[in-house]
């Protein structure tokens, strides 16, 4: 598979993790006591449901083989698609659209696409991947662990909760004063850890607390990808469209 790590940096947020994190609360004394039920609560309480969704964001990349700025245009129908739009200079660079079975990447500036189905996807980066899963997460949705195998310890004025859900080891830091989300680790059954953070959080009236600046450093091949998702627009239940035209003339990447 080509796959340039610009595409291969948002499709890793898809495939494995969303996490989050809140701006530092100082001068408050210690934290409340927090059970594990009310930490536990804390994380099913934050998921929303959707039926559409919209965004728009600063993004930055970087890699081992690349540094690049751009927007990121993201739009979802639930259970229906993942589409995505990354623009750098005021010029699309690259459009990617993720079906429950397939995937298509179109890259602008070389002229080229590719296509697949989600079996060949998750031969190339040895994952399973489950669309609805990928959905909630992109949206900030939290993954709860197996009740039995959490385990919760705290640490200063935040809480660490740990626990496992089918091959994954999942670690949450919560912040104990207002039960924020603030950092999540994922670990799979082949070692491989990625991490992100939330911040800037902002009230959406009927959706709750939605971090706005979002940070995620994942593995690749021969190191780390980091990738920032500053977003300046985010809307729920409002269609946009979402078109993913391959022109005649650009040549499929085999």
């Amino acid at each position: 598979m080509y796959i340039r790590i610009s595409c291969l940096a948002f499709i890793a947020v898809v495939l494995i993790s969303s996490c989050g994190k809140t701006k530092k609360l100082v001068d408050l004394g210690p934290a409340p006591v927090r059970t594990d039920s009310v930490l536990i609560q804390s994380l099913e309480d934050r998921n929303v449901d959707f039926d559409w969704y919209a965004s728009r964001a600063g993004a930055k990349i970087k890699s081992p083989q690349e540094n690049v700025s751009g927007t990121v245009y993201l739009r979802m129908k639930k259970d229906s698609m993942i589409w995505m739009v990354f623009r750098k200079f005021k010029a699309e660079a690259s459009r990617i659209l993720i079906r429950p079975d397939s995937f298509f990447i179109i890259y602008r500036l070389e002229q080229k696409y590719e296509k697949g189905s989600i079996a060949e996807l998750e031969q190339a980066f040895n994952i399973d991947f489950d669309f609805s899963l990928a959905q909630q997460l992109l949206i900030g949705n939290s993954i709860v662990p197996d009740p039995g195998t959490i385990t919760t310890t705290q640490e200063e004025n935040r809480y660490r909760l740990e626990g496992t859900l089918e091959i994954m080891n999942l670690v949450y830091y919560i912040n104990g004063y207002d039960l924020t989300l603030e950092q999540l680790s994922y670990t799979d059954d082949q070692e491989r850890t990625a991490t992100a953070e939330y911040s800037d959080y902002k009230i959406m009236e009927g959706k709750g607390n939605i971090p706005y600046l979002r940070n995620y450093t994942l593995p690749v091949d021969d190191g780390q990808a980091q990738f920032k998702l500053d977003f300046k627009e985010i809307s729920f239940e409002k269609p946009k469209r979402t078109t993913f035209d391959i022109p005649d003339h650009y040549e499929e990447i085999n």
